[in-house]
């Protein structure tokens, strides 16, 4: 059992420490913060970071689903005894001739079945693009600009230790602020079950706003100046979210996606990772797994009052959706929303950044975004391309599975000719 116990704190060590995937580096190209708007618009008229070839191609539908039933099997194993690789896994697949999804293993390892589109997978950190997206509209529209000051909209019991952090810092890990707060992990019981609400499974499991603000009021010291360096931050993208609550009067994390992004977009199985969730007995449900001497069963992740930095639950079907919005491909309501998640809003480090998703120059030519999300018990990744368009979607549940991220590159670099 304390072999159990140590693999699962290493993988959520794993989860949360690091940007889940190193994009190679790439040249500060895009546009920049002192860009002119007619700079911004035509850059938003094209919805790329930067000059992109014209002669590239999406691969054909068939091509792509090819690849994946060729390169996906190598990282399932149904049986589950193998622990470098995942029971269950599917792809989503998009390009302008439709969109697509394939699965392969199992969604338990005992009692499960091959997943389908409606099977629902913990997203981890892709959730971070669905919160940059929130900002990238209240951008778009006028409400916010970049350059406020996270304290400008935040309650005061959880403000921010100076006033000088940007949302454009938050949304792009260059805020200086911790991965998480110090205080995560400290006993609670804020449930009053008598157990330790903190586990090694979901440590943010009932962090209340009143645990953020007792540590806020401690005015915590920053890691760095605010947009000097980089540090990726589950921290400052749960602020994020907090701050864009703040601004548009919503109740929660959950409703505010659901009014901004997953009814419009008719999302109808994605949603926060809410109380009344973890009650539901979902009929179509991948069972997480943590790798040990043998798979450990995992919970969906629990980011408690940081939910919008990890928590959201969804589908290859409703993300399939996300992805025609992202990559340019469907005519929405969002589609001025998308076409801002999409700019460029950071060169500093080494890579860049634009609404919580990384952008990397592509072997083919041009670029491509990638956002990838590892918890103790799911492994995800999104990647999308503007020119030509075309989104890739990886979810599996075995939590900490590089190889996911792998399988996502290689087919969004297959799926251009």
């Amino acid at each position: 059992m304390n072999s159990q116990k140590a693999a699962i704190s290493l993988l959520f060590i794993l989860a949360a420490t690091a940007c889940e995937i190193s994009p190679n580096k790439i040249s500060p190209v895009g546009v920049n913060p002192s860009s002119s708007d007619a700079e911004k618009e035509d850059l938003r008229s094209r919805g790329t970071p930067s000059t992109q070839p014209t002669t590239l191609r999406a691969a054909t539908l068939r091509e792509i689903l090819s690849a994946a039933e060729k390169a996906a099997p190598s990282l399932v194993d149904a049986t589950g005894a193998a622990a470098d690789k995942a029971p269950g896994l599917i792809v989503g697949v998009v390009t302008e001739a439709g969109s697509q999804v394939i699965g392969f293993g199992t969604t338990r390892v005992e009692g499960g079945h091959k997943p389908n589109g409606e099977t629902y997978f913990g997203i981890g950190s892709v959730t971070k693009v669905f919160t940059g997206l929130v900002l990238a509209e209240a951008v778009s529209k006028g409400g916010v600009t970049l350059e406020d000051s996270a304290n400008k909209y935040l309650p005061s019991d959880i403000a921010l230790p100076v006033n000088a952090i940007t949302l454009r810092q938050l949304a792009t890990h260059t805020s200086g602020l911790p991965n998480y707060p110090a205080n995560l992990k400290d006993f609670r019981d804020n449930d009053n079950d008598g157990v330790p609400d903190s586990d090694a499974s979901s440590p943010g499991r009932n962090y209340w706003q009143e645990n953020l603000s007792s540590w806020l009021q401690k005015k915590p010291s920053l890691k760095f100046k605010p947009g000097q360096s980089t540090l990726y931050s589950n921290l400052g993208s749960g602020m994020l979210s907090l701050v864009l609550q703040a601004k548009m009067n919503h109740s929660s994390f959950d409703v505010m996606m659901s009014e901004h992004i997953t009814k419009p977009l008719g999302m109808k199985r994605t949603q926060a990772n809410t109380p009344e969730m973890q009650g539901e007995n979902l009929d179509n449900k991948a069972q997480g797994y943590a790798a040990g001497a043998e798979l450990i069963p995992m919970p969906f992740a629990d980011m408690g009052v940081l939910d919008g930095a990890g928590e959201l639950v969804s589908t290859a079907n409703d993300m399939n959706k996300f992805m025609q919005g992202l990559a340019g491909i469907s005519k929405t309501p969002l589609a001025d929303s998308f076409s801002e998640a999409n700019r460029s809003l950071s060169t500093q480090g080494k890579y860049e950044m634009a609404y919580s998703s990384a952008i990397e120059k592509s072997a083919k030519g041009g670029t491509y975004y990638l956002k990838p999300g590892n918890t103790p018990g799911y492994s995800a990744i999104i990647l999308w391309r503007t020119n030509p368009k075309v989104g890739i979607v990886v979810l599996s549940n075995r939590g900490g599975l590089d190889k996911v991220n792998e399988l996502g590159k290689e087919l969004i670099e297959l799926a251009v000719k």
